[in-house]
């Protein structure tokens, strides 16, 4: 599977980027019986993988809610935290089945930062142990736990810089919006 880290400064679309990966794939029927897409929310932080899975099913619960529900886990709240993780694991990819699970998340140096160099190497060893998930993730700045040689995701993410728009650029992208709105009124005359 493929892991896509997109960089760039606040401001430089980022989040228009992802909704607009999310929006396509969703509306792709070809990939309905074969992805399910967990959209974490934007500040999301975790300290565990533990924490990070139940992020993930709460997603899931969002957009899926014939296939998952809060209901599924209870059972995990009354479990040791190593088995809680193995029960929440196997359920989510059991519920799965043969489909591949998209995990879209923003500010991926909190959630690395949150999970610690431990977190880090439990999510790791999930994620190649369980090639049914692949994460396409934002982040303003590559941090050591993405750029150290040490680090667990080091080399992992295939990573795109962004860059600002210019000046002409963004004029460029408010005439479009303008011009898809059918705003004359807003548009300048060229």
């Amino acid at each position: 599977k493929h892991h896509l880290l997109f960089v760039g400064p606040r401001g430089c679309g980022k989040t228009h980027l992802v909704t607009l990966i999310v929006n396509r794939l969703a509306e792709d029927e070809s990939l309905t019986d074969h992805l399910r897409i967990a959209w974490l929310n934007e500040d999301e932080t975790c300290t565990t993988l533990l924490e990070f899975l139940l992020k993930i099913h709460a997603a899931l619960e969002k957009r899926y809610p014939a296939e998952y529900s809060e209901e599924m886990l209870s059972a995990a709240y009354e479990m040791k935290q190593a088995a809680a993780t193995e029960f929440v694991s196997q359920h989510l990819l059991s519920t799965l089945g043969s489909r591949t699970l998209l995990v879209v998340t923003e500010n991926l140096d909190a959630i690395f930062e949150g999970l610690g160099d431990g977190g880090q190497k439990q999510l790791r060893s999930f994620i190649q142990e369980n090639p049914k998930l692949s994460i396409v993730a934002t982040a303003q700045r590559l941090v050591e736990d993405l750029s150290n040689r040490n680090s667990p995701f080091f080399g992992f993410f295939q990573t795109e810089h962004l860059k600002s728009l210019t000046v002409e650029q963004a004029n460029e992208l408010l005439q479009n919006i303008a011009k898809l709105q059918n705003k004359h009124e807003v548009r300048s005359e060229e």
